[in-house]
């Protein structure tokens, strides 16, 4: 099987920020760090990583050597993990991305996480479930995860998405397909929820 490219993409700033914050810890004059094992220094960069996985709902542990393990549970908890990480401690005289750049990149792509839930318009939504219904299609409310371009207009004006179903629920994929009678449903309930939203407009502005 050959692996896909995906469509999320690194928080570039995201992971410099962390970066440039984690050589804070044991910074020298030239500009790399001095964070050796087991040092108050260490621990403070130790501290800052456990602060940031647990931000982003990892379970971190310690063993009894020190080796710190940030955890995030997978849908499946009976397929065996992976395992990816660096070092966070430094020569004597090191640089600020030997080892650090491993562990934090590690981090971000765990944060690639978990997206914040964007919650569309009540009124937007029962507009949209009251044009289906009057249309007698059958609808319910759903969850994607998805970055929909609507998640970005939601934050700014008043937004519902319509999702109008694909065959075995395949989308985002060459393969997707859906009836004609499906397409022009989807579309007769946009046409009904637009014009429900613009005469309530209309009635609001008197």
């Amino acid at each position: 099987m050959t692996a896909q490219r995906t469509n999320q993409r690194i928080d570039g700033k995201r992971l410099w920020d962390s970066l440039m914050e984690m050589a804070e810890s044991g910074a020298t004059p030239r500009g790399g760090v001095r964070r050796l094992t087991l040092t108050e220094v260490d621990r403070r960069g130790r501290d800052r990583f456990r602060a940031w996985c647990e931000a982003a709902g990892l379970t971190v542990r310690v063993d009894a050597i020190g080796n710190m393990f940030a955890r995030r549970e997978g849908r499946d908890p009976t397929r065996p993990p992976v395992l990816f990480g660096s070092h966070l401690d430094s020569q004597p005289s090191g640089g600020k991305f030997d080892g650090a750049l491993g562990v934090l990149a590690g981090l971000e792509l765990t944060r690639l996480f978990r997206i914040p839930a964007q919650r569309f318009d009540p009124e937007c939504v029962a507009l949209v479930r009251e044009a289906a219904a009057r249309l007698g299609y059958p609808a319910r409310e759903i969850v994607s995860g998805a970055r929909h371009d609507a998640v970005y207009v939601a934050r700014h004006v008043p937004t519902a998405m319509i999702f109008t179903p694909c065959k075995d629920g395949l989308s985002h994929n060459e393969a997707e397909s859906m009836l004609p009678q499906e397409a022009e449903a989807g579309a007769q309930v946009l046409f009904e929820a637009v014009l429900a939203r613009a005469n309530r407009a209309h009635l609001l502005g008197g």
